[in-house]
């Protein structure tokens, strides 16, 4: 999951997937952009639970 304009924070949420896979975004693009941890596995799921829920909520309104 790729995010845009998002004033210097975390651009890219890989999936669960991509943790089995390795690589540069999951073992050290949190290095390269100088934040303290790595992404957790659970974050992309989250983004996606968070982002129907704020959705449903609007509709409401």
């Amino acid at each position: 999951m790729y995010l845009g304009f998002t004033n210097g924070d975390v651009g890219y949420i890989p999936t669960v997937a991509a943790y089995a896979e390795g690589g540069y975004e999951v073992e050290s693009a949190h290095f390269h952009h100088y934040l303290p941890v790595a992404v957790t596995t659970d974050s992309a799921g989250r983004v996606v639970e968070l982002s129907v829920a704020l959705l449903e909520f609007l509709h409401e309104r």
